[in-house]
């Protein structure tokens, strides 16, 4: 399952899929380790999207 965060990063992704991990940090409030980590694990297919 995937939360708000998981959604704004998906969003974020799907406006501009070149961003860099620390771009992508920055538009959602996030580290960009942590947001490594939840792109990855959503295109890992870990979490079904709804």
């Amino acid at each position: 399952m995937i939360d708000d965060l998981d959604r704004r990063i998906l969003g974020a992704v799907q406006e501009n899929n070149r961003l860099s991990f620390p771009e992508l940090a920055d538009l959602v409030g996030f580290s960009a380790g942590s947001c490594m980590r939840r792109v990855n694990k959503v295109t890992r297919g870990r979490h079904y999207l709804r």
